[in-house]
């Protein structure tokens, strides 16, 4: 998808980005991206805590990507027209806050469930968001991905911000998914 207009298009200012990748995600991709991480913000003096956080999300975001990419490429073929290119990009401003980015492929036919997801548990204060946790923590049921669906809920949870998202078209079958994330 880099040769996609859209994927071409995202540029964030160079000043703020602490880290950024764009491609393929792998283990050790991801591995090496969340280690690069924590050193650039063990480097730039970041508060403990925060920095607890941060990385806490990211990896939660990162490994996210990841597990949904595999389970994409497990449904697609070369022959659909289209790679699977992520992107993810952490960021800074001026008034401490960070923002985590994150751009991955999804199928049109999940959108309404993300979407669905995501605005439910924007709609949750923190007490609603602790208890939603706790209850999917009591279930037994695991996806395929072996999740119990608590990711967007960890996310609202350790970012303490509502998720921000939207929607790509890229063809028929498929759209970028972005995610952002708001870490202060």
């Amino acid at each position: 998808m880099q040769n996609h207009p859209f994927f071409q298009s995202i540029v964030f200012p160079p000043e703020s980005v602490v880290l950024s990748f764009k491609g393929y995600l792998t283990q050790s991709v991801v591995d090496d991206y969340l280690a690069t991480m924590e050193e650039r913000l063990s480097q730039g003096g970041v508060a403990l805590q925060l920095k607890k956080r941060l990385m806490n999300v990211a990896i939660e975001a990162v490994q996210n990507v990841y597990h949904h990419q595999e389970a994409l490429s497990a449904e697609t073929s070369d022959s659909d027209g289209f790679d699977l290119d992520s992107l993810v990009c952490l960021t800074s401003n001026l008034d401490g806050c960070y923002k985590l980015t994150t751009l991955n492929v999804v199928f049109k036919s999940r959108i309404s469930e993300l979407d669905e997801k995501i605005k439910w548990v924007n709609g949750l204060d923190a007490e609603s968001l602790r208890k939603a946790h706790i209850e999917l923590l009591g279930k037994t049921e695991f996806s395929e991905k072996g999740g119990a669906g608590l990711g967007f809920l960890d996310l609202a949870r350790k970012s303490g911000k509502p998720i921000e998202y939207r929607f790509v078209d890229i063809n028929h079958l498929c759209s970028y998914f972005i995610l952002t994330l708001t870490i202060c």
